[in-house]
């Protein structure tokens, strides 16, 4: 019965990911990570840019007109500089740098658009990504609770606003997630540290977010006793290193640029700029951020997560270490989109089911407690 119920979820799953292979979402920076890959082939600027806007040309009408700036919205600076971009050859060129800084998901998208063609191997890398963590999910489930409750919960979990887009939207944060939580499965669940840690360094070149959940991770494993000291710190030194080499190969504008795209505007020509960090400029966007909080589907989450609280739940420690990776992220970066934090809503509502039932564990659980001095 185990077997059929997991069959079933796994034909669900596959449909659910079939329908997101057919309604993908485009957003403006899959040009970037498109340009990127295609520099992996060609030097030529006016070359990469014709072979991307191509490939607009293969979307629907709707993400067509959003992309080339057609269809008006309310944020004008975004709609000129997509026209900009669209017709000026320097204007894309100056983006790429932008995007420059995820090496790893630049590489898989350059490899397998050459068996299928940069938009799809797009589309592909999310949702394959998004078919795998639903995959994750339903295994971390069925070692606490029976395959039919697993099955469910996960169903409806992947089904979540937040969780679905991350499958439809052609960016590296499918990916990322699917790393990360793999990273933590390996490393608390499974116990296996030295493929864990591999996994959740290599993160950082799909996304150089993921140097934050490094942090709260290696913390916990100093804390529990796993790994001494010094070896924390080297490798917290090491990952920290790897994202100044990323952005200085990729020649990054900094953060302040980072700033003014997410709260200020999006310019035209970003490397003619010259731009300034402030604290007033901070704290406009730490408000904003607040507000994009206070809006999104983390509310529910946590209410999640605070039910695996009540049941004392062994994986609530792991919700706190990507509760802690969130708060950092959002301390750097005062802004809040939920495909940046798909991984936290995962681990907030994991414990709600992964908890001791009237089903036996067939395992033992993690411990976090701090080993006593003998």
């Amino acid at each position: 019965m185990n077997r059929a119920w997991a069959a079933i979820y796994v034909v669900l799953l596959g449909l659910v990911s079939v329908h997101l292979y057919r309604s993908p979402v485009y957003p403006l920076d899959t040009l970037g990570y498109m340009g990127n890959a295609l520099l992996m082939k060609h030097l030529d600027s006016a070359k990469i840019h014709e072979l991307v806007y191509a490939e607009v040309d293969q979307m629907s009408e709707a993400a067509k007109q959003d992309i080339l700036g057609i269809q008006v919205t309310t944020d004008s600076t975004a709609d000129a500089s997509r026209r900009v971009r669209a017709n000026n050859v320097d204007s894309s060129t100056e983006f790429l740098p932008c995007f420059a800084i995820r090496p790893l998901y630049i590489q898989l998208l350059y490899v397998l658009s050459l068996l299928v063609g940069l938009r799809r191997a797009a589309v592909l890398l999310s949702v394959g990504s998004y078919f795998l963590l639903g995959l994750l999910v339903f295994f971390w489930c069925q070692k606490y609770v029976r395959s039919h409750f697993a099955g469910a919960f996960s169903t409806v979990l992947m089904l979540t606003s937040p969780v679905t887009l991350l499958g439809r939207s052609t960016l590296p944060d499918a990916l990322s997630t699917l790393l990360g939580l793999s990273a933590l499965l390996l490393i608390f669940e499974v116990e296996k540290l030295l493929p864990g840690l591999l996994l959740l360094l290599g993160s950082i070149f799909v996304r150089t977010d993921n140097v934050v959940l490094v942090a709260p991770v290696l913390a916990a494993l100093w804390f529990t006793a796993r790994l001494d000291f010094w070896k924390g710190a080297s490798l917290g030194l090491l990952s920290v290193l790897s994202v100044m080499l990323i952005n200085h190969f990729a020649g990054d504008y900094g953060i302040a640029m980072l700033y003014y795209r997410n709260f200020v505007g999006t310019p035209s020509f970003p490397a003619e700029m010259n731009l300034h960090m402030s604290a007033q400029g901070y704290v406009s966007g730490f408000r904003l951020g607040i507000w994009r909080m206070l809006q999104s589907p983390l509310l529910e989450f946590i209410l999640l997560g605070l039910v695996g609280l009540y049941r004392k739940s062994h994986l609530v420690p792991i919700s706190a270490i990507t509760i802690t990776y969130a708060m950092f992220h959002f301390l750097v970066l005062p802004n809040w989109m939920d495909r940046w934090f798909v991984l936290t809503y995962l681990t907030l509502a994991l414990p709600s089911i992964c908890v001791r039932s009237r089903v036996p564990l067939v395992h033992s659980p993690p411990s976090f407690e701090r080993p006593r001095d003998l």
